[in-house]
């Protein structure tokens, strides 16, 4: 009688059932990588947008308390110029594109004496809005 030689090591079946499950993880992971990336792109707009409509908040809080823009309630797209209210401003910022912004202004809202200001940011799909309060 022949003594068989014991075989170590993998079948052909084996490996390739192995490979298999190996390629679905990597599947599965290469999903996460995609998504964790569409996440950070939104992030990133986003942020962006936010220090934009901190910085136009700033912007109107710094006016004297005698400044037009507080005589009466308003609701308008940024101007270029307050001086000329008619023509809107479009701000380009990295990764997010063209945005505009509106700000309202109403007086004596929520006590008298005060004035709420509301600026929003747009762009493409996504908005910011940003509200501070101002003695006036």
């Amino acid at each position: 009688m022949m003594n068989m030689a014991r075989n170590d090591g993998f079948s052909l079946v084996e490996l390739l059932v192995a490979l298999t499950v190996f390629s679905v993880g990597l599947m599965a992971l290469a999903g996460m990588q995609f998504t964790s990336i569409q996440g950070n792109s939104t992030a990133n707009q986003l942020t962006a947008m936010t220090a934009l409509a901190d910085g136009l908040v700033e912007e109107l809080l710094v006016k004297a308390q005698d400044d037009p823009v507080f005589a009466a309630n308003v609701n308008n797209p940024w101007p270029v110029d307050f001086a000329e209210p008619d023509i809107p401003m479009e701000w380009s910022l990295d990764g997010t594109g063209l945005c505009t912004a509106e700000y309202a202004v109403l007086i004596n809202d929520p006590i008298n004496g005060v004035a709420r200001i509301t600026v929003t940011v747009e762009a493409q799909d996504r908005s910011v809005t940003k509200t501070a309060i101002k003695r006036i």
